[in-house]
């Protein structure tokens, strides 16, 4: 997996326009700041286990990498037909970690392409993959651009980075 499939790969997975409609409205850019470092540092961690975790299942990189766009691809298909439910939320900045850190922007496929991205690349090559997308998660946030049609726009542009996610596991099989 190159770095910049995992760059994109972490942008579409978060799906920026996602977390910023999921953002409260009383105090958006708080919120997102607790939910960035959450899912920072949960990426960290699954990152430094992922050598240990795929061993302890006996599962190559190269087939986590197909799981890992498996899970985006459900993700990016959520995204692109389904309207966001509001999610029960913590009260105030305490939101940042419920809804937004879990279940929106800590979500499967971002937990799976963890996995996969540290296994190939590294834990350091996955933080500076996973900070471009909380960059842009926060800027959505601030221009209030968690709007239906830019989730749909994030989830098409999941489903493709997803695909090629799959694609990458299976030709390095």
């Amino acid at each position: 997996m190159t770095a910049t499939l995992l760059v994109l790969g972490m942008i579409v997975a978060i799906n920026p326009f996602r977390a910023a409609d999921a953002a409260p409205e009383a105090d958006p850019r708080r919120a997102i700041g607790v939910a960035g470092l959450a899912v920072l540092v949960l990426v960290v961690i699954a990152g430094a286990l992922s050598e240990p975790l795929l061993s302890a299942v006996g599962v190559t990189g190269a087939s986590a990498r197909i799981a890992a766009g498996i899970a985006m691809l459900a993700s990016a298909v959520r995204d692109l037909f389904v309207s966001p439910d509001p999610e029960p939320s913590l009260p105030g900045w305490r939101a940042g970690i419920v809804p937004l850190a879990f279940p929106v922007m800590f979500a499967p496929g971002v937990a799976m392409l963890a996995i996969a991205g540290a296994s190939n690349r590294g834990v350091a090559v996955l933080v500076a993959s996973t900070l471009p997308a909380l960059v842009l998660t926060a800027l959505a946030a601030s221009a209030g651009l968690g709007r239906r049609l830019l989730v749909a726009v994030g989830g098409a542009a999941g489903a493709l980075i997803a695909t090629l996610v799959v694609l990458d596991g299976v030709y390095a099989i």
